[in-house]
């Protein structure tokens, strides 16, 4: 989980960066301001700070899973498909999965 968490929260942090970079430039007017800031809201509740438990582990991946909806949405409005930075959602999803994965395998010995 720990390795999960590190790659994680690296490529989160890329998002809010660019996400903070587009909010300085876009006009408070812009369709698609509302769509970024949620990437930003949500993307901060998804930073993992601690290793979670089950519970706030499977809060974190519903969280991923939201913010790699969002972000494709706007990456494919904003971002060229061949930046570093679409890559970097790719690589959300690929860790979300990998997270939903132990945080689904933890329930079932749990239960």
């Amino acid at each position: 989980m720990k390795r999960i968490a590190h790659d994680l929260n690296n490529h989160i942090a890329a998002l809010l960066s660019f996400s903070d970079l587009v909010l300085d430039e876009m006009p408070v007017e812009h369709t698609l301001r509302s769509r970024i800031e949620a990437i930003r809201t949500i993307g901060s509740f998804a930073v993992i700070r601690t290793l979670p438990d089950a519970t706030r582990a499977s809060q974190i991946v519903e969280h991923v899973v939201q913010l790699r909806t969002l972000a494709y949405g706007v990456l494919a409005d904003v971002v060229d498909t061949r930046s570093p930075l679409y890559a970097d959602v790719l690589e959300i999803a690929t860790a979300a999965e990998a997270a939903m994965a132990i945080v689904s395998s933890r329930a079932s010995v749990a239960a």
